[in-house]
């Protein structure tokens, strides 16, 4: 770990974290990052690594968590016009190691999992943090109160995730995938439902805690 000297102050950050092997961990929060993150190789025209993330307020203690995680002392600030808060960190080697998670500029209407990380046995990992970033179960009082699953992505991206949920056994007419520039992947039957909550946040380590307690109550009906 080294300092990085930024309009002259000196950050600390864990440069290496995601060039390590993956684990649960590094798995979670690179999927957390490729939802809810932006990457930048160029800032004002001069070369520029930075990871930025930016999430509700509601959420505050997490991103400490992820700031905790990379062992940097980049604080963690509020934004509140938007009810957000941010964390940005320049570090050339974590941005270009995310490369291997597809983590690139402009990633936001092309984003894809790599071929190794679907095939990953632990790729539920990188898609809970995914859900953490942007979705996850939700409880819809229109339908009497039910537990809801979504989350958000490119049609490319939301048809490898339905792949995967498939493969557990899941019927595709449970998945549906819907939207024109935007797209959204739902589930409503209850009994799949519970099936990915389980996948997605059983015996699992680093999660938003609201999250995974919501998705793993058996179900509401």
């Amino acid at each position: 770990m080294r300092a990085y000297n930024s309009f002259h102050r000196k950050f600390e950050v864990d440069h290496h974290f995601f060039s390590r092997e993956q684990n649960e961990t590094t798995l979670y929060w690179a999927g957390f990052l490729a939802s809810s993150a932006s990457v930048s190789y160029k800032t004002s025209g001069q070369i520029s690594y930075r990871l930025e993330v930016t999430v509700s307020d509601k959420h505050q203690e997490h991103i400490q968590k992820l700031a905790n995680t990379l062992k940097t002392n980049a604080q963690v600030k509020p934004r509140p016009l938007q009810r957000a808060v941010k964390l940005l960190i320049n570090s050339k080697d974590l941005v270009l190691d995310l490369q291997k998670y597809n983590l690139v500029p402009k990633k936001k209407h092309q984003y894809l999992m790599p071929d190794w990380l679907v095939q990953h046995q632990d790729v539920r990992h990188f898609l809970r943090g995914w859900t953490d970033g942007i979705g996850g179960i939700y409880v819809d009082s229109s339908w009497g109160f039910r537990k809801r699953f979504k989350t958000y992505g490119t049609k490319e991206f939301l048809e490898q995730f339905k792949n995967l949920v498939v493969e557990l056994g899941i019927k595709e007419e449970d998945i549906k995938i819907t939207g024109k520039v935007n797209y959204k992947l739902t589930i409503t039957d209850i009994y799949s439902i519970d099936i990915v909550s389980n996948w997605l946040y059983g015996n699992s380590n680093v999660a938003i805690e609201s999250k995974k307690k919501l998705a793993l109550i058996k179900y509401i009906r």
